[in-house]
C-alpha cells in the first residue's frame, strides 16, 4: 500500500484529499493542529522544524511515496492571501 502524508489534512481543502487518496487505496497521514474525521492524525506544526521531526518519529514510517505540502493559514492580522506580501513568508506572525 502506497503511503501519504497530508499536511493540513484536517481542513476543507486538506480532508478532502486526504478522503480521495484513502478512496482510491493510499494509507494516509495527516499532520495538522487539529484532528481531522476519517484520517490517522498525527499533531504536527510544520512551521517548527522539532514539530515535524517528533511527528515523523510517531508516524514510524521508514518510506513515504507522497508528502502533499497542503497547511497554510491566514488570519485577521495578515489579512486575506491576496493581501500578502512576498516577505511573509511560510510562516505567519503568529507561529512566531
Amino acid at each position: 500500500m502506497k503511503k501519504a502524508i497530508v499536511t493540513g489534512g484536517a481542513g476543507l481543502i486538506g480532508s478532502g484529499i486526504c478522503k480521495k487518496l484513502a478512496a482510491n487505496g493510499w494509507e494516509v497521514v495527516s499532520f495538522d493542529l487539529q484532528e481531522g474525521e476519517g484520517t490517522r492524525f498525527v499533531q504536527c506544526d510544520v512551521s517548527d522544524e522539532a514539530s515535524v521531526g517528533a511527528a515523523f518519529n510517531e508516524l514510524g514510517w521508514s518510506e513515504l511515496d507522497l508528502l502533499v505540502n497542503n497547511a497554510g493559514k491566514s488570519d485577521p492580522e495578515t489579512g486575506p492571501i491576496e493581501k500578502l506580501s512576498l516577505d511573509v513568508g511560510a510562516r505567519s506572525p503568529k507561529a512566531t
